[in-house]
């Protein structure tokens, strides 16, 4: 086996480190990290594709842009009216007495796929319980897998649980450059009791995350980055009292998700073919995040529409392995 980086200096000094493993069978792996506020999953993925596109002689399809003044905040007032996002649950008006259960010990990390079928089967049980609504299959899946995490953790009725969602800002902004290179994120957050979300049908918890989601429209975002300009980085709230992640009254059982299913893993030729597999690295969750997903294409002898989950949190997500 032999190693090279793409990068030289000290690896704590770099913004992104690539290293390259040579293995004796033929097989090479190209690994990469880089600072999440440098960029984002797409703009990681971005980098990736024009490199792919430079080896194999082409064009770079898609410009990357690196003004930084797209992201100005429009105030400069040290104080802002209101918080500019509150948790999506009109029942939750102000901070309540929790009760925070430990984490179990030890971390899971579980990589599984999702099939087409199975999808199809999720959003159409959520459709049943919530007629009329619009619901995406991301929003079906991800509503299924919390539901899931929640009851293995057996929270008490009256307990909180909160769900975030990573939400790309590109799109959502007027004229806003699609190449757009950097941290470009932000997310919805959806809070409720463990007893309204396990007591009520499939189709309640999509719905909550379909609508937290879609509020993420631009004067929210605008919102948030007038917020963090004199705020720091505690954009959202229960009631009127800011979030503050290190208050342990704040810190709830956390589900997170982020849907990369998008991202065209397999198809970064460098010149050698497509990839036989891409995925992301694993890591640590915080000490109140019980439970984080991760979505992302499959390989291309999968089934056509079949997804990978990539799940991490602590060891109670091992009895998940046969549920999803």
């Amino acid at each position: 086996m032999r190693m090279s980086a793409a990068n030289r200096g000290s690896q704590s000094s770099l913004f992104r480190y690539i290293p390259v493993t040579d293995f004796k069978c033929g097989t090479r792996c190209l690994s990469t990290s880089y600072s999440h506020a440098v960029a984002d999953g797409f703009s990681g993925t971005h980098f990736l594709s024009s490199w792919a596109q430079i080896s194999r002689g082409e064009p770079i399809s898609l410009m990357p842009v690196h003004d930084r003044s797209l992201l100005t905040p429009r105030k400069s007032s040290s104080v802002l009216d209101g918080c500019p996002v509150r948790f999506m649950n009109n029942s939750i008006k102000e901070p309540l007495a929790l009760e925070i259960s430990k984490p179990e010990e030890g971390v899971s990390n579980i990589s599984m796929k999702l099939s087409k079928r199975k999808m199809n089967e999720l959003k159409a049980e959520a459709l049943r319980d919530a007629p009329g609504e619009i619901l995406s299959t991301a929003d079906c899946v991800s509503a299924h897998l919390w539901r899931l995490i929640i009851e293995k953790r057996k929270l008490k009725p009256h307990e909180l649980t909160r769900f975030y969602t990573s939400v790309d800002c590109r799109s959502r902004l007027k004229d806003f450059p699609a190449g757009y290179f950097g941290n470009c994120l932000t997310a919805s957050v959806v809070v409720v009791t463990a007893g309204e979300l396990l007591s009520k049908p499939l189709g309640y918890a999509a719905t909550i995350i379909h609508n937290a989601v879609k509020a993420m429209d631009e004067e929210v975002i605008r919102g948030i980055i007038d917020w963090l300009s004199v705020n720091d980085y505690h954009w959202s709230c229960i009631g009127d009292e800011p979030f503050m992640p290190g208050d342990p009254k704040f810190n709830l059982h956390t589900v997170s998700a982020s849907w990369s299913n998008r991202f065209p893993l397999y198809e970064l030729d460098f010149g050698g073919g497509r990839p036989s597999a891409a995925f992301r690295n694993a890591y640590r969750s915080g000490p109140f995040v019980i439970g984080r997903f991760h979505v992302h294409p499959t390989s291309t002898t999968s089934s056509k529409g079949d997804l990978k989950v990539s799940l991490y949190g602590d060891s109670l997500l091992e009895k998940l392995d046969n549920e999803i």
